[in-house]
């Protein structure tokens, strides 16, 4: 491979990871910190929950937490995992407080 191929490689990744990136508002930041914070307590949480918790409307977190990637839903539709913080047990783990968290991503 010559150096121009891996060059326009690495700018095709460098584009879609890019195009991958979200931009958050004020009320994504609320609901992102939100979700962070009830998660960590170990337990699943409804949209109804992190509305009450970001003070935000709960369409509007529906519609938020069902745009963003990195949000893992068990069957009855609550939040079980976020941005690289997960309930369920998955292969990377890390323990803080006592309590077992399972991060999706980290390696």
């Amino acid at each position: 491979m010559s150096p121009t191929e891996t060059e326009t490689t690495v700018q095709d990744l460098a584009r879609a990871i890019a195009a991958a990136t979200i931009d958050i508002d004020e009320h994504g930041r609320r609901i992102g910190i939100a979700v962070f914070d009830m998660l960590a307590h170990g337990d699943p949480i409804t949209t109804a929950e992190v509305a009450d918790h970001a003070q935000e409307p709960g369409a509007l977190v529906v519609a938020t937490l069902k745009g963003w990637p990195g949000v893992f839903w068990d069957d009855q539709g609550r939040v079980v995992g976020f941005w690289g913080l997960a309930i369920p047990e998955m292969n990377h783990r890390f323990h803080a407080e006592k309590a077992k968290r399972c991060t999706p991503g980290a390696r």
